[in-house]
């Protein structure tokens, strides 16, 4: 059984007894519990949120189940043995990382250490680790040698050995990965518990691994080389929670059609969020990752192409070896057109956004807001109900626009940073549970009676909704967004960067109008009754999992998601 199945299994046991066994607390009326059934009836709306998000991750976070066993020896044969070479100098082998872009992978031991000795002849170098070791600048480090002593305090190296650290190209410490004694006890016990530990690193900090390719890791020494060597500068800008960039790290820089072609360009694998390179995100103007950039040599200022998203190995291979390459970029192209075309595009181009797969979750969340929120019970009602959620989406994309025709390189930092999805995942613990009845709808009584109207008493939490959705939205429509923010900072136009995000924010906002606008006009004609209460229910728990999909920002998700597997 694999830990995707197991994920699946037990997600799906906790949905299924958590409504069975809690049915009596979460299909009851709000108003006849006390506050304390509703305090269950909270956490266990928390419960089965959880649940559901952990099935949905399940398949995003956990390896499929590997192919039958006649497959896996044609996959083993195809991969040949790299002789490994284990170092004993530290300054020698930390400059062989840095220079070849390479984790560091350092074996602490001494020699009357046994189960060092064991580790190290049983799971280290066991064949099967061939593959993943030769991804790693190996340095077996004697304990006992005074040589290593300052090095050993540096890093807390206790006598609890064996004792296996893993750095970073630069020198940085994994903390979080480091592996001693007990700690190690499980990874240290055969070569398949320690195959886990290897590709969480090398997912996370290695640079793409191609036969023949050394990545660099500085993009001012890429200059350098690429004017010394006159060879054209491929540049990789990725970062840990990018889903894309690890793609192309895994699926199309490796591959035999690409990795050949790589050698007649100087690369460099640039980490995003490491503080030496956030000057690049304002220098190239970068709104969003990954950010794959070509330059001639010599060239530093603007690249011959950049490629903002996942490119399977074939397409890469051709645009690779074409000589002249068209620009994924719908900016460049909307620049050669006029301005009424322009906005009647990005119009359309709104609209098809909002149709996209990825979009369709957003429509569920809107439905449980009108149904927890209770607004809009006339005509005037829902027509500015609807109007304040376009206006709030709307709001955020104009703020995006203006930033980006400021010259900021922010929008993909702020749209991924861990205090706005935290603030996200906030609003929607409590949008669950004001829609499972243990929380009040926000009233703003002040509003209300400056309002004169109760259909209105929420219009500004509307407003607030509307501009969280366009966050939301925002991962969905990625690629044409980035795109038609690159254009509004190369034109550095204030109005016509608000102009292009308005317009945008509008298509997009379409099928929200109208699902906000005549919401209420179903909903009055459906006899719901008990199914309507379960309805409810079902939105609540939608919402607590985005809540707990939204922190996957702040809580480093990979780690929980590794209990599974086994």
């Amino acid at each position: 059984m694999t830990g995707q199945i197991l994920a699946i299994l037990i997600s799906t046991a906790v949905l299924v007894f958590g409504f069975a066994a809690g049915r009596k607390v979460l299909f009851a009326m709000p108003f006849m519990l006390s506050k304390g059934q509703k305090g269950l009836r909270l956490g266990l709306g928390l419960l089965l949120g959880f649940a559901l998000f952990v099935l949905i991750g399940a398949f995003f976070f956990l390896p499929i189940e590997a192919g039958s066993e006649d497959e896996a020896p044609v996959a083993a044969a195809v991969h040949e043995p790299v002789e490994l070479v284990w170092h004993t100098d530290l300054g020698k082998a930390s400059q062989l990382a840095a220079k070849a872009g390479k984790p560091l992978l350092v074996d602490a031991w001494a020699v009357w250490c046994k189960p060092c000795k064991k580790l190290f002849k049983e799971v280290l170098t066991h064949e099967s680790m061939n593959r993943q070791m030769s991804q790693f600048v190996l340095l077996k480090l004697d304990a006992d040698d005074e040589a290593n002593e300052k090095f050993l305090e540096d890093n807390e190296v206790e006598d609890d050995l064996p004792w296996i650290g893993f750095f970073t190209a630069d020198g940085k410490l994994l903390k979080k990965h480091t592996l001693s004694g007990e700690v190690g006890a499980v990874p240290f016990s055969g070569p398949d518990k320690f195959s886990v530990v290897l590709d969480k690193v090398l997912e996370k900090y290695a640079p793409p691994s191609s036969k023949g390719v050394v990545w660099l890791t500085d993009l001012k020494e890429g200059f350098a080389r690429s004017k010394a060597e006159n060879k054209p500068l491929l540049v990789d800008g990725w970062a840990v929670w990018c889903t894309s960039c690890i793609q192309l790290k895994k699926e199309t820089f490796p591959h035999p059609k690409v990795a050949p072609l790589l050698k007649d360009f100087v690369v460099v694998a640039l980490d995003m969020d490491d503080e030496k390179n956030q000057w690049i995100w304002d220098k190239y103007g970068i709104k969003g990752l990954p950010w794959v950039a070509v330059f001639e040599p010599g060239e530093e200022e603007k690249p011959r192409w950049m490629l903002p998203d996942f490119e399977p190995p074939e397409k890469f291979a051709q645009r690779l070896t074409s000589a002249t390459v068209e620009q994924d970029d719908i900016g460049s192209w909307l620049k050669s057109k006029g301005l009424f075309v322009t906005l009647l595009l990005v119009f359309l181009a709104g609209i098809l956004a909002s149709l996209t797969p990825c979009a369709y979750p957003s429509y569920f969340l809107i439905v449980g807001f009108l149904r927890s929120a209770r607004m809009g019970e006339t005509v005037g009602g829902r027509l500015l109900t609807a109007v304040l959620l376009v206006a709030g989406m709307a709001s955020s994309y104009c703020a995006a626009g203006l930033i980006a025709a400021l010259g900021g390189g922010a929008v993909g930092r702020v749209m991924t940073n861990p205090w706005v999805m935290g603030g996200i995942a906030v609003l929607f613990v409590f949008m669950g549970a004001s829609s499972i009845g243990v929380a009040p709808a926000m009233e703003f009584t002040r509003l209300k009676q400056a309002l004169q109207g109760r259909q209105k008493a929420n219009f500004l939490w509307a407003l607030v909704f509307g501009l969280v959705m366009g966050l939301i939205v925002a991962p969905c429509v990625g690629p044409i967004l980035i795109a038609i923010l690159t254009y509004i900072a190369a034109e550095g136009d204030l109005v016509l960067g608000m102009s292009l995000m308005l317009t945008f924010a509008l298509g997009m906002g379409v099928l929200f109008f109208l699902l906000a606008m005549f919401y209420q006009t179903v909903a009055a004609r459906l006899k719901l009754g008990k199914l309507g209460e379960a309805i409810t229910l079902v939105f609540g728990v939608l919402f607590f999992a985005a809540a707990f999909y939204y922190l996957k920002g702040v809580i480093p998700y990979e780690s929980f998601f590794a209990l599974f597997e086994f």
